[in-house]
């Protein structure tokens, strides 16, 4: 309900100095009465988005509201003007005392005529917070203050409410806020004033932080550590006074360089600091558009970025406003130099500036400058010593608690508005998705709203009206089908492994079952051993004895988040060069992982070897010397490498062999009984083992005296080429003949010789 007035001026010189605003005594005890407010209670008005407090006196009319000049300045009100105003009640669902105001002092009049003087902040600042409690401030608001005689006009020039905690209901209020006694009031100077000088600002802690600061509400999930080493780094010192800092020769950190895999948050990182600190707002540059076609303009950008805080600091000195500048993708601005052939070299001059402004004669002191990269690798070596990009943080891939953060973030509007169903799990969700990035547990979300829009149109008929419904909820199901689309970069091979598995897996006997219980403590000594950073097996055997298909099988069955598959097949047509950087990518990104497995199949072709010569790739093969017996760089991290080889005796000449923990021989079928037992499986024959016979087809005597006669007359075969002579001699209905079988047996040993 609105009530109007008639704006008159103050009758009282003194009602100037209270921040109230007046009407008559019998018109506040109406509308105290009408609006059921107790008589002891202050009664708070708001007008064109101000609240104020009213108050009566006797010198004013029912009909009449008294405000000051500078008052109706800020309100856009005049002498004898009809305002509207409406009774304000203090809100209970929502935080709306001032955490810190911001105030600009100007003078209207100082004791005496004087001409200088130096006020004391925090007692000018206490005795405000005692003569305005319980007031409300707002931005733009113009409030006059008498303090030992002399007159000013403080301007609000911004204002925060206390922080709300992240077990609060409430919500901020967000129109000022009333101050208190737990209010931080920080000061300024109008600009051109010199009469007045604030005698300790230097020496007040300064909090660089917004007061609502929480890392809850940074929005940014699983990099509790790294945010807490930021801040140890980077921000720490800055909460201190530049002469404090002089005493211990501390100097500000001026780079933060953050650096990992794509899509783990340092973007996110870097725009999120520059939210919750008391600094201009940051530049964000990506890094390519630093260079131009014209010569010396890269340079000359470099130095546009760096001019504002150039101009604050020799303003302002130690009080100058932090500066942020967010270099996006660095490693192409950084190059190392001399890397780059260009006839200007414009990439090494653009480093050159970028040193200069940081760390040379006339460096700045009110800078922080973020660089953010996926390959600190290429980074010159001079941006990222002490005094430049000195801090690095590795933004990883987040862990359990981290994935369900992100989860929780990105579901959290879904869970609010009851758009996700009780059957989604956010803690189960976040054990499926092992080794996902933040960026891509948000495209799962995104995903999963996708296959729950879809239930509610028809997508083979765009001309239909969508069937809206209130209640469509995302479920379990949706993350199920998104997860199946949206696989990790860091992930499994799935589709690789799938082929090399496809195949049935055929138990023919004890040397079998011990290669597969030495795989399977190996798999466990990886994942539990408290040594055991690094293990790498090398499984030799004949050409068609398996030996990819058993290592495809246990990599799958690790239950590894992170399984890659090296084969020569993938580098077809690709330099020795290019071949080095792909292996040694996929070892980089092992090394990330929590559990790795990573399977180099064929390593002799993998290296280009060949019998005349003989002949092979040195370069690929020192590399891969370096890389299976490199460690895993963190302490966590565990990483299990399989290799493969049809030629033992030549990777031991060359190294290869001794590289590898341990080496296991995948044999071949030496035994009738081993044979004998792959014929029956391929054929789905039952057999009886411990007196017990599996549901298979049965066999007849004719056939069971063919597999016989087979079983006994052929010896030591690879596995594969068994199989492969079986699909040329059965016939249809799986009739096998022992002369056929053979007969194919003769040609195949014939090509094998």
């Amino acid at each position: 309900m609105s009530i109007t007035f008639e704006t008159v001026q103050l009758r009282s010189h003194e009602h100037s100095y209270t921040g109230f605003l007046y009407t008559s005594k019998e018109q506040v005890k109406k509308l105290k009465q009408e609006n059921k407010i107790r008589d002891s209670d202050e009664l708070f008005i708001q007008i064109n988005g101000y609240i104020f407090i009213l108050d009566g006196d006797d010198q004013y009319r029912m009909e009449e509201i008294g405000i000051n000049r500078y008052q109706r300045e800020f309100l856009n009100l005049s002498i004898q003007q009809n305002v509207e105003l409406s009774i304000f009640r203090l809100p209970k669902d929502k935080e709306y005392r001032l955490g810190v105001l911001y105030m600009e002092i100007d003078i209207q009049q100082l004791q005496n005529g004087g001409s200088q003087m130096e006020i004391d902040d925090e007692e000018f600042a206490s005795l405000f917070k005692k003569h305005f409690d319980g007031q409300f401030f707002k931005t733009g608001q113009i409030q006059l203050y008498q303090n030992n005689g002399n007159t000013f006009l403080l301007k609000i020039t911004r204002t925060e409410v206390l922080s709300v905690g992240v077990e609060s209901n409430l919500v901020k209020f967000g129109n000022g806020g009333m101050l208190n006694d737990k209010t931080e009031i920080e000061f300024s100077i109008r600009s051109g004033i010199s009469q007045i000088k604030l005698k300790n600002a230097h020496k007040k802690q300064t909090n660089i932080f917004r007061e609502d600061f929480n890392f809850d509400r940074l929005g940014v999930g699983g990099l509790d550590k790294e945010l807490a080493n930021i801040f140890r780094r980077a921000f720490s010192s800055r909460r201190f006074p530049q002469q404090f800092l002089e005493k211990y020769g501390i100097k500000h950190i001026k780079g933060l360089l953050l650096y990992g895999p794509p899509g783990t948050g340092k973007t996110l990182i870097a725009r999120q600091l520059a939210k919750v600190l008391k600094a201009r707002p940051p530049k964000i540059v990506n890094g390519p558009e630093i260079f131009s076609k014209f010569v010396g303009e890269a340079e000359e950008n470099i130095r546009k970025l760096f001019e504002d805080a150039r101009k604050d600091q020799e303003v302002k000195g130690d009080e100058s406003d932090l500066h942020i500048i967010v270099f996006d993708e660095m490693d192409a601005i950084c190059k190392q130099r001399g890397s780059v052939s260009s006839g200007v070299g414009a990439y090494d001059n653009v480093v050159n500036q970028l040193l200069s402004m940081i760390d040379g004669v006339d460096s700045l002191n009110n800078i922080l400058v973020i660089g953010m990269t996926n390959r600190k690798d290429l980074i010159d070596e001079a941006v990222l010593r002490p005094g430049r990009f000195e801090v690095h943080i590795e933004v990883g891939l987040p862990d359990k608690i981290g994935r369900l953060q992100i989860l929780n973030i990105h579901t959290e509007i879904l869970r609010n508005n009851n758009a996700l169903d009780i059957d989604v799990n956010n803690e189960e969700l976040a054990i499926l998705m092992n080794n996902y990035t933040g960026a891509e547990i948000e495209a799962v979300v995104k995903s999963a709203s996708s296959f729950a829009f879809q239930r509610i149109q028809n997508i083979n008929n765009f001309q239909k009206q969508v069937n809206y419904k209130e209640d469509l909820r995302i479920n379990r199901n949706d993350f199920e089908e998104a997860l199946k689309e949206v696989k990790p970069q860091f992930g499994f091979d799935s589709n690789k492994f799938d082929l090399l598995t496809q195949n049935q897996y055929i138990d023919f006997g004890e040397q079998f079952q011990y290669l597969q219980r030495m795989l399977r403590n190996t798999i466990n000594q990886t994942r539990f051993g408290k040594s055991s950073k690094l293990n790498s097996i090398l499984l030799e055997g004949c050409q068609g004895a398996g030996k990819t298909s058993i290592a495809a099988k246990f990599a799958k069955e690790s239950g590894f988040p992170y399984v890659k598959l090296i084969t020569p097949e993938s580098f077809i047509g690709m330099t020795e060069d290019a071949i080095i950087n792909s292996i040694g990518k996929i070892f980089n990104d092992a090394y990330k992982s929590s559990l790795s497995c990573i399977v180099i199949d064929n390593i002799e072709r993998l290296i280009e070897y060949v019998d005349i010569g003989p002949r092979f790739s040195n370069t690929i093969l020192q590399a891969l010397l370096v890389l299976i017996k490199r460690l895993p760089d963190k302490t966590q991290n565990r990483l299990l490498i399989i290799g493969t080889t049809s030629t033992y005796k030549i990777l031991k000449q060359l190294g290869v062999a001794s590289c590898f923990n341990q080496t296991f021989k995948v044999p071949n079928l030496r035994k009738g009984q081993e044979i004998k037992t792959v014929i029956l499986n391929y054929l789905n024959i039952s057999q009886k083992e411990n007196g017990i016979e599996e549901h298979k087809c049965q066999m007849n005597e004719k056939q069971s005296a063919e597999i016989e006669k087979i079983s006994q007359n052929i010896e030591n075969i690879p596995i594969k080429r068994l199989l492969m002579l079986l699909d040329m001699a059965c016939k249809e209905e799986n009739e096998l003949i022992y002369e056929d079988f053979m007969s194919c047996y003769q040609i195949a040993q014939m090509n094998h010789e």
